[in-house]
């Protein structure tokens, strides 16, 4: 590994080590934000690479983490996303607004990140799809969804603009949820944003922690637009798959079994980016150009996180 290498991996480290601080101020780490911290941890090097005993159990030196963010813009992206974990239970803890001043001090109120955590509401128009009976005629239904909704996350992971990428992370996991929702429908259930999302806690962890650790992770070295399309689309198809079996069971599966599924379900989704790469393409080129201008816009302040999430929200509706 190059020496330039190496301190970018240890700078993405850093930030990791200073998220997590402000992940454990309340005390707590759940078993699904480990895996969060799991997912990212795969993405450095092996040699690299701490254990998630070793990251969890030593004490973080947070002034001396911050003297590793050397990179233009690295500290205040770790900023948004500390503030976007802290403020996703509705209200930062002090022991967490202290570690915010630290990190970047006399920071507005009105910054980036204030618009972010509307990413607790829902982004995209509900759906009113019929129950389907037939469960041939499903699954195509479901398989057509599926592919949709991954390629539209790939057009969003794919996302240049440092200025909004949190925005466009945010706008993935909005269309995951909603297509988990809509596969509830299929079989006749309709549940609601809240339980969409419990039910993606149950086995791919913390939304909030892993959309933060996602987006530190594209500053590492070889995670580029490429990387980052080929994971939002793996992980919106596994999504589908595991919401699929989990309403075809009628809501039986337990969490081992959904965290099992969506393990196999990842890698066909791998699988599913690499060989349809040519139609996968096509498709999402139906959207990157409208979706880069919208973000340029959104960079600009020529139209807000509100409006942004709209144009997203008339692209989830496309029927390709």
């Amino acid at each position: 590994m190059s020496s330039a290498a190496s301190s970018e991996y240890q700078e993405v480290l850093a930030a990791v080590r200073i998220v997590l601080s402000v992940a454990k101020a309340d005390g707590v780490i759940s078993p699904e934000e480990e895996r969060s911290l799991q997912d990212v941890l795969f993405a450095l090097p092996e040699e690299a690479r701490p254990s998630l005993d070793t990251l969890l159990g030593t004490e973080i030196d947070l002034d001396a983490e911050l003297e590793r963010l050397q990179s233009e813009g690295m500290r205040d992206r770790v900023y948004q996303v500390a503030r976007l974990i802290a403020e996703a239970d509705g209200q930062a803890t002090e022991e967490e607004l202290v570690i915010l001043e630290r990190i970047k001090p006399l920071e507005g109120e009105d910054s980036l990140l204030g618009q972010v955590i509307g990413e607790t509401q829902d982004t995209l128009l509900p759906s009113r799809i019929p129950a389907i009976h037939d469960p041939e005629q499903r699954a195509v239904e479901i398989q057509e969804d599926r592919m949709k909704f991954a390629v539209l996350a790939a057009a969003l992971g794919a996302n240049p603009l440092p200025a909004v990428s949190l925005i466009t992370d945010i706008a993935v996991v909005g269309l995951q949820v909603k297509l988990v929702r809509d596969i509830g429908q299929y079989y006749g259930h309709r549940i609601d944003d809240q339980a969409a999302r419990s039910l993606l806690a149950s086995f791919v962890g913390s939304t909030v922690l892993r959309v933060a650790l996602s987006n530190l992770a594209k500053f590492l070295p070889g995670w580029g637009s490429v990387a980052g399309a080929a994971t939002s689309f793996a992980a919106t198809w596994a999504i589908g798959k595991v919401a699929e079996a989990w309403f075809e069971s009628n809501c039986t599966l337990d969490p081992d079994a959904l965290r099992d599924t969506y393990q196999a379900a990842w890698k066909e989704g791998q699988r599913s980016y690499d060989v349809d790469q040519e139609r996968i393409n096509e498709q999402k080129a139906q959207h990157e150009a409208i979706l880069r201008r919208h973000e340029e816009d959104l960079s600009a302040g020529r139209i807000t996180e509100e409006d942004y999430h709209a144009q997203v929200a008339k692209l989830g509706h496309w029927r390709g």
